[in-house]
């Protein structure tokens, strides 16, 4: 059973959650949609895409929380490596 207090959220937790996707079973990470994430960031922050992106990258993406740093998901498409 995945405890409460070993779960990291994105902050604010009001404005991230809607982008969370999921929690990992075995090492009970959240699990959050980079897309919405950046599509948050975009509405939010009134950021362009680049701008989003520059800002996931470095303050989200790049930030390590320890044990329970969140995992960032990614779309998957035919072609891609």
């Amino acid at each position: 059973m995945i405890e409460e207090e070993q779960i990291l959220y994105l902050s604010p937790r009001e404005t991230y959650d809607s982008a969370i996707v999921g929690i990992c079973e075995s090492t009970s990470r959240i699990i959050y949609s980079k897309d919405k994430i950046l599509e948050i960031l975009s509405r939010e922050d009134e950021l362009d895409s680049e701008g989003a992106y520059e800002y996931f990258e470095y303050n989200i993406l790049g930030a390590y929380m320890g044990n329970y740093t969140p995992i960032y998901l990614s779309k998957y498409s035919e072609g891609e490596p």
